[in-house]
């Protein structure tokens, strides 16, 4: 019995030979239909929801924010994060956008920049 290979999907033009994206083809709609982003491919798709990228619009510019203000107090992810009392991990997400903060966290992290609130939001 010979190895099974896995499953792979691919879209060919009339031709046989795989489409390029973008490359119109005249197969059925639902195939040219977009997609989410898979690991199988390098195109990053547009959100689903409009309304997400404003949310990563926000989140990203909160973290450049906090990492501003760290920064401008000469302070590495570490020690700013032991400061804070939470991981470096953590901290790294949200100055990349990643994570989604909560309200206490959010005043914790004023309090170990030494700053209010209204300040930390400033530009945001």
């Amino acid at each position: 019995m010979a190895a099974s290979r896995p499953t792979c999907w691919r879209f060919t033009g009339s031709d046989g030979h795989p489409l390029m994206p973008g490359e119109a083809s005249a197969s059925p709609a639902y195939l040219k239909a977009d997609v989410t982003h898979s690991p199988w491919t390098y195109v990053r798709q547009k959100p689903i929801m409009p309304f997400m990228t404003a949310q990563i619009d926000l989140l990203t510019r909160f973290g450049r924010r906090v990492r501003d203000l760290r920064t401008a107090r000469g302070q590495s992810q570490e020690t700013f994060a032991y400061a804070f009392g939470i991981d470096r991990t953590y901290i790294s997400g949200i100055e990349r956008g990643r994570r989604n903060v909560g309200l206490k966290n959010i005043e914790v992290i004023a309090k170990a920049l030494g700053i209010t609130l209204s300040e930390l939001f400033e530009g945001v």
